[in-house]
């Protein structure tokens, strides 16, 4: 199953076999803000790749210019629906080809987060630190 934010950040996409998803430790109740749909078998498409696809930064901003709403965008299941998916996309061999470069980014995406937390930890430490020091002026 696909999952999709319908507002807010109308259109990021996650796929419901992500790592992220921990059936065994959680369990996962549905939101009103969010589009479900599943891919049709017959066309043997992994729904990974749609979830790339989506979360591409062009595929993104096709989706937020035709979301509406003036103080936060939505999305409709209509507009997913006449989303433009390019045909290759279907070939078995592009598949294997997408899924190695969306695990590549994957794989950087954790890398590049680990350091964001990181750094975040520092500034925390450092403002911390600016208060002990602020306190013992007065």
């Amino acid at each position: 199953m696909i999952i999709v934010t319908r507002s807010g950040t109308p259109g990021i996409a996650l796929c419901t076999n992500h790592p992220s998803f921990d059936y065994d430790e959680y369990e996962y109740v549905p939101s009103g803000f969010l589009i479900y749909f599943n891919l049709l078998p017959n066309l043997n498409i992994n729904p990974n790749i749609i979830t790339y696809y989506m979360n591409l930064r062009p595929v993104r901003y096709y989706l937020i210019a035709n979301s509406s709403g003036r103080c936060q965008r939505n999305i409709s299941q209509e507009i997913l629906m006449d989303l433009p998916i390019p045909e290759d996309i279907i070939n078995t061999e592009k598949q294997i080809e997408i899924l190695k470069l969306y695990g590549e980014i994957e794989r950087k995406s954790v890398k590049a987060n680990i350091v964001i937390n990181k750094i975040k930890t520092q500034l925390e430490n450092i403002w911390d630190e600016s208060w002990e020091r602020f306190t013992q002026l007065l």
